[in-house]
């Protein structure tokens, strides 16, 4: 009878542990995961929040600069060589009908001659063209500064509406594959579309040397890394052709347009995945007599994911003083450089720096 007593009670005891565990098993993940959702949802509305007022602040920065470029440029634009119209930018001025996008693409009249700077992600490059009055078929040259899809995306639009102009870029830039960090995961395929090469092979001209593409107009392939690199980049990742390896990205695919005038050179650089100190001094390696006027470009500052800087801000004010000494006369910047690194730059820089968006028309 004893035994049949203790046997009953183990019996008890088991069920109420197996209940126990079985509770366990449930609740432990039901509670992780609602863990989760809160500090998603938190994190969405937090991200939500600063771009609206990053957005705030651009405001705010665009009708400062509106003011000091009338200054600046309003009294001498006949005396300049070159007209640049912003097609795409991630923002744009309050009330225009252009589409703000994240990428960049900047149409460039000089000298009888039209020439795209980088091509934006996607047809909204075409739609605001048209928008500006501007016509793609009129483009003689393309210049992609980079394998990424928000500076080379565009091209297929582009194509369809223009049947003359090459386009430049570095053969890495879409024989590789370009991906990008998100949430810890090398998941999100960054890269231009692989059949542009196999579709336009008589429209793609690939550059891996240095060369003059348009009289005054030269491709450097290549950025000589001297200086530390963006931490944003650290994100970045490529899986070059033939290769089923995936590793850091080199921005070997990288190059810079510059543009030489009588007064001096004018330097585009897509992202300045490089870094713009690297930039500035492999330009100056090449023209060593020239003086640089203006430097056009993001600065790859931003985290697109907080809405934040990618970098410490007393590595951002460092960058800033580095910029000051550099013998550039100005900076144009967007895009990837971001509106709260942009502050922190302009208060170094002045009036040395602007920002260009979506819509807005300069001279240099």
């Amino acid at each position: 009878m004893l035994i049949k007593l203790l046997a009953v009670l183990i019996l008890l005891a088991l069920c109420v542990m197996g209940s126990i565990f079985v509770n366990i098993f449930f609740i432990i993940p039901a509670a992780l995961i609602a863990v989760l959702i809160l500090a998603g949802t938190a994190f969405f509305f937090k991200r939500k929040n600063k771009m609206k007022q990053e957005k705030q602040k651009l405001k705010e920065i665009i009708d400062i600069e509106e003011k000091e470029a009338a200054q600046q440029e309003g009294e001498n634009n006949t005396d300049k060589k070159s007209r640049f119209t912003v097609l795409v930018e991630n923002h744009k001025k309050q009330g225009s009908e252009l589409i703000e996008s994240h990428g960049i693409s900047i149409y460039m009249e000089r000298g009888g001659k039209n020439i795209l700077l980088d091509a934006g992600a996607g047809p909204e490059t075409v739609e605001n063209a048209e928008k500006a009055g501007l016509n793609m078929g009129d483009v003689d040259q393309v210049f992609i500064s980079h394998g990424h899809y928000d500076h080379g995306g565009g091209l297929y639009t582009f194509l369809k509406n223009n049947s003359k102009a090459r386009i430049y870029l570095h053969p890495r830039a879409v024989k590789d594959r370009h991906y990008a960090k998100l949430a810890g995961f090398v998941n999100k395929d960054i890269s231009l579309e692989e059949t542009l090469y196999q579709e336009y092979p008589d429209r793609l001209s690939f550059i891996d040397s240095f060369k003059e593409i348009e009289e005054g107009i030269y491709v450097i392939p290549q950025v000589k890394q001297v200086f530390p690199l963006p931490k944003e980049n650290l994100k970045l990742y490529k899986k070059p052709a033939g290769s089923g390896e995936i590793v850091n990205d080199d921005f070997d695919h990288e190059q810079v347009l510059v543009i030489k005038d009588n007064d001096g050179v004018i330097i585009f650089s897509g992202c300045c995945h490089s870094g713009v100190l690297n930039v500035v001094h492999t330009v100056n390696n090449y023209f060593p007599r020239d003086k640089i006027k203006a430097f056009i470009g993001g600065f790859h500052l931003f985290n697109p994911l907080t809405i934040g800087m990618g970098e410490k801000k007393e590595d951002v004010e460092n960058l800033a003083r580095e910029m000051s000494n550099l013998e550039v006369a100005r900076y144009k910047t967007g895009h990837c450089t971001g509106v709260e690194a942009y502050s922190i730059l302009k208060f170094h820089l002045q009036e040395r720096l602007q920002y260009f968006y979506t819509g807005l028309v300069f001279y240099l």
